[in-house]
C-alpha cells in the first residue's frame, strides 16, 4: 500500500491523514499569531497612530504640510489628554481630515512633480 493508497482510505474511512493534522496544526498557528496581533494592535493602536503623526512631522527638512502633521498630532493628543468623550466624538473626523489631507498633498506632489 502506497502513501497516498493510505491517506485517501485514512479519509474514506473518516480519520485524518497525517497531511490533515499538520494543515490543522500550521492552521491554528497562523490563526493564534494573528489573534495575538490584532489584540496588541487594539490595545495600543492610539500609540502607533500618534507615533505614526510625530514621525511623519519630524522626520526630514521642515515645510508646510509637515506642520500640519504637527498639528492634527496635537490635536488628537491634547483632546485625549482633556476629555476621552470629546475625543471620541472629534476622532473620526480627525481621521477623515488626516487621509484626505494625505491624499491632497500625494496629488499635488505628483501633479507639480511632472
Amino acid at each position: 500500500q502506497t502513501v497516498f493508497e493510505s491517506g485517501s482510505a485514512a479519509m474514506a474511512s473518516g480519520g485524518e491523514s497525517r497531511d490533515d493534522e499538520t494543515d490543522s496544526a500550521a492552521s491554528q498557528l497562523v490563526v493564534r499569531v494573528f489573534e495575538t496581533v490584532f489584540v496588541l494592535l487594539r490595545t495600543y493602536w492610539l500609540l502607533v497612530c500618534y507615533g505614526v503623526f510625530l514621525a511623519a512631522s519630524l522626520v526630514g527638512q521642515v515645510s508646510i504640510f509637515k506642520m500640519f502633521y504637527m498639528l492634527l498630532f496635537l490635536v488628537f493628543f491634547i483632546t485625549y489628554q482633556l476629555s476621552g468623550r470629546l475625543w471620541s466624538a472629534v476622532v473620526r473626523p480627525l481621521w477623515w481630515l488626516a487621509v484626505v489631507y494625505r491624499m491632497t498633498v500625494l496629488d499635488m506632489t505628483y501633479s507639480f512633480q511632472f
